[in-house]
């Protein structure tokens, strides 16, 4: 059963409070200043990254709760056009009885209407059918009523879901201002640690004699002269196209348009095309297919096909959270994706990691 959109907001921000304070409290007990410093940079780093995911999260209930309060706001408005329509019914039914009414008196009025009246035939004929007239009228402007009341019940459920659905919204984009907040301040403090961890490793340098304090420098020159070495002649890590299932001309489509993105920055509810979020991505990647997503990751994940891991083809769409609320990115082989991970990051291909066990097939 999922969480409502009220509960879940502080749990994220409670997890990412608590994943901000473990890298201050957890130290290497033995451990040199230098390695505690390096350990403490490390599980900032670690920390940072895993902050960004439920930042992300966090968004995606966002853009759940936007959803409701669209449809919400909608729906008053339909309401309101029922209502408006029920009343020019009602004002055009008593303007005909009105006329109704006046042509009754001036024909009881008249010079004829008055012999006839005084004929008991006539008189009691006219009595019925003003009666059964009546009771007609009556009977439609109770309908129109209670049609009416109908109506402004609807539109006043409506008008409290649209007030959840915005105190909702409120709420989460509260907690994300907040989540920022924390995540700014954590790297500020990472920097902070690095720039503690070079002035150790100065100071440590400057305790060397001169001997060592040369034949350290050799070694390093050593060693940075084989890590460019290495590093010039290393390519990118590539997919074996080979061995992967080839992809259908929209799934194609897709990969491609998500490719061309590559590098442009994680921003919360962008769809391109200088940024965007994890759904806004696949939104438009498939939009560029000619197929339509909406812009969240749980709905995406429930309008399609489920595929097995094992089974999963370039194109799918493959998620985190329950119902697939947290997160979502393009499939493209090899066990990896095409994402937009979190706040400070960018467009990239990256591992999947932790996703749900079934994926989604668009097209």
């Amino acid at each position: 059963m999922s969480l409502p959109l009220r509960r879940i907001a502080p749990i994220l921000l409670m997890s990412l409070l608590a994943a901000i304070a473990a890298p201050l409290t957890a130290t290497a007990a033995g451990a040199s200043p230098i390695d505690d410093k390096k350990a403490e940079a490390a599980r900032l780093a670690a920390a940072i990254d895993a902050n960004g995911e439920k930042i992300s999260a966090l968004d995606e209930q966002r853009n759940a709760a936007q959803l409701k309060l669209q449809d919400a706001q909608s729906q008053i408005a339909t309401a309101k056009q029922q209502i408006e329509q029920a009343q020019q019914q009602a004002d055009a039914l008593k303007a005909v009885l009105g006329q109704r009414a006046a042509s009754i008196y001036t024909d009881a009025t008249s010079p004829g209407g008055s012999s006839s009246l005084n004929d008991p035939i006539t008189a009691a004929a006219r009595s019925t059918y003003a009666a059964a007239a009546a009771s007609k009228n009556d009977g439609m402007i109770s309908q129109l009523t209670v049609i009416k009341e109908q109506l402004a019940q609807k539109k006043a459920d409506f008008e409290a879901a649209q007030a959840e659905a915005q105190a909702q919204n409120d709420q989460l984009a509260a907690a994300a201002k907040q989540a920022a907040t924390l995540q700014a301040n954590q790297e500020q403090l990472l920097s902070q640690t690095k720039g503690q961890l070079a002035a150790l490793v100065t100071a440590d340098q400057q305790r060397r004699d001169a001997a060592a304090k040369a034949a350290a420098l050799a070694a390093i020159q050593r060693a940075a002269a084989r890590s460019t070495s290495t590093r010039s002649g290393a390519s990118a890590p590539k997919i074996d196209t080979s061995k992967l299932p080839p992809p259908s001309g929209r799934a194609a489509a897709a990969i491609s348009f998500a490719y061309a993105q590559l590098g442009k920055p994680y921003v919360y509810a962008a769809t391109g095309l200088a940024s965007y979020d994890c759904s806004g991505l696949t939104m438009r990647a498939w939009g560029a297919a000619g197929v339509s997503l909406p812009h969240y990751s749980g709905a995406q994940y429930s309008m399609f096909p489920k595929v097995p891991l094992s089974q999963l083809q370039p194109g799918d769409l493959v998620f985190r959270g329950a119902g697939g609320s947290q997160h979502v990115s393009l499939y493209i082989g090899g066990g990896q994706v095409i994402s937009a991970p979190h706040t400070g990051d960018v467009v990239k291909v990256q591992g999947m990691g932790n996703v749900l066990p079934y994926g989604s097939r668009p097209g």
